[in-house]
């Protein structure tokens, strides 16, 4: 994974980090 926060203002790859992480959170 690359940087918690992608300062790329994408979209896609922001929400796909967000729910992999929540997937790995649960």
């Amino acid at each position: 994974v690359r940087s918690a926060a992608p300062s790329a203002g994408s979209a896609a790859p922001r929400a796909a980090y967000s729910k992999q992480k929540e997937e790995e959170t649960k």
